[in-house]
């Protein structure tokens, strides 16, 4: 798991080691997270009680999405300390948007052929429009407005405990679950505020890959 992977050059001429354990947990989380995802459908070989929750609790297939959110923070351009030369935000916010472009239009295709194919959709799962495409390029979209990645837990601990304050205090857990889906926002509310979540563990992630590329 500790191999060494391969060595990259810094600006400053000396040699950052990549741990090859980040590659082997990256294809790893995938491999597990795609079997769940197909074999899902299958009931048989496949028990419910493993698929995605409704309401509360953590599932296989919750744990695959997070996961796969946590590796790509570790393998993240972000994580990398000794790239201290960014472009502006300008031009740092069309090159991401540029990026997204793939997830959003998969996020859009997605919606479309499970409407045409009508196949089963829990919108309890995302939303009615949402999917786990429209959270990758949401993440990465805001993963850009972070100009320092050594923030990046801080960020994530005030994430999380503001969002949880909201949950507990302010009604949003009813709303969440609750809610009439009446508007656009509404009718995505889990996908839409499941992104404080993600962006969090997006952002721990990134914080362990900076750890491990100093």
């Amino acid at each position: 798991m500790y191999t060494l992977a391969e060595n990259k050059r810094k600006p400053d001429g000396l040699k950052s080691v990549r741990f090859g354990c980040i590659q082997v947990t990256k294809g790893a989380a995938m491999v597990c997270t795609v079997y769940g995802i197909l074999a899902v459908d299958f009931p048989a070989a496949y028990p419910r009680a493993l698929a995605k929750t409704e309401q509360y609790g953590l599932s296989v297939m919750d744990f695959g999405v997070a996961y796969v959110t946590l590796n790509s923070g570790y393998a993240s351009r972000y994580a990398r300390p000794w790239l201290t030369d960014r472009p502006s935000m300008c031009k740092e916010l069309i090159a991401t948007i540029k990026g997204c472009a793939v997830p959003a239009l998969l996020g859009v295709g997605r919606f479309w052929a499970v409407g045409a194919l009508d196949y089963q959709k829990h919108a309890s799962e995302y939303g009615v429009h949402w999917n786990f495409f429209t959270t990758v390029a949401c993440t990465s979209l805001m993963l850009c407005f972070l100009r320092d990645s050594k923030y990046a837990f801080f960020v994530a601990v005030v994430v999380l405990t503001l969002y949880e304050f909201c949950l507990q205090t302010w009604g949003l857990t009813d709303y969440i679950l609750y809610a009439p889906r009446k508007d656009f926002i509404s009718a995505n509310r889990e996908g839409i505020f499941s992104l404080c979540g993600y962006f969090s563990m997006l952002m721990i992630g990134l914080s362990q890959g900076r750890m491990l590329n100093e």
